[in-house]
């Protein structure tokens, strides 16, 4: 583990209810991370996970910014984190055509920005040394058949880590992001067995990925990792 963080690192990860931040948070806990796990409507996972690892289950609304920052500054009095993992991410398999506004711009603001504000009150707070670490589903060099409102919500995380990297390095805050294929769970698991078929059938490994998997490369990138600096690092298998 990284010098700067052999004290005490003490990590948070928004979206620790879902799949991919379950198993995020479990692997910050096996390395005794002391860890605080966000979540939004779901509840009942969020506090059966507590109650497993040890973490610490904290509601947290992403309706808009003026909601998000005070939360964040609530959380803050308790305790400086070294390491934020930004594991939000929702879709729908509509096409185009079925797309409304609201879902739209719900889909924007729990997708990226979220991770937008969140980097925002991280520089302001002046959080260094500091990782951010994204997940998402695009790599930028991927041609993927995705609902058109999820590909734009990714796409503009995946811009946005580059910028960011640039900006907050100087600040001692490293952003990246860990680009996620198929998984196991989570978002992938509204596939049709036909689509998982065919990206099983053009990924390299010629199967799915694991949540433990994607856990395993966040978290070397939250507390390992020291040069690393606004890249998308892709953990999907070789599609």
């Amino acid at each position: 583990m990284r010098a700067e963080l052999a004290a005490k690192p003490r990590a948070w990860v928004i979206g620790g209810s879902g799949a991919i931040g379950g198993a995020v948070v479990r692997a910050l806990r096996a390395r005794q991370v002391d860890t605080v796990m966000t979540y939004r409507s779901r509840k009942e996972p969020a506090l059966a996970l507590a109650a497993e690892t040890g973490a610490r289950a904290l509601e947290l609304q992403l309706s808009s910014r003026d909601a998000l920052i005070p939360q964040l500054d609530a959380e803050l009095a308790l305790g400086r984190p070294s390491l934020i993992v930004h594991c939000v991410a929702q879709s729908a398999a509509l096409p185009l055509v079925e797309l409304s506004e609201a879902l739209w711009r719900d889909t924007l603001q729990a997708n990226a920005e979220s991770a937008l504000w969140l980097a925002q009150w991280a520089a302001a707070r002046e959080l260094s040394p500091l990782d951010l670490v994204f997940t998402g589903g695009l790599d930028r060099s991927q041609s993927l058949p995705l609902p058109v409102h999820y590909a734009a919500t990714q796409g503009m995380l995946a811009a946005m880590v580059m910028a960011l990297g640039h900006e907050l390095g100087p600040r001692g805050i490293r952003v990246n992001m860990v680009s996620l294929g198929v998984m196991d769970a989570g978002l992938s698991a509204t596939l049709t067995s036909e689509r998982r078929t065919d990206y099983e059938h053009f990924s390299a490994l010629r199967r799915v990925g694991r949540a433990e998997e994607a856990a395993q490369v966040i978290t070397w990138l939250g507390l390992e990792n020291s040069y690393i600096q606004g890249k998308v690092i892709a953990v999907n298998g070789g599609i």
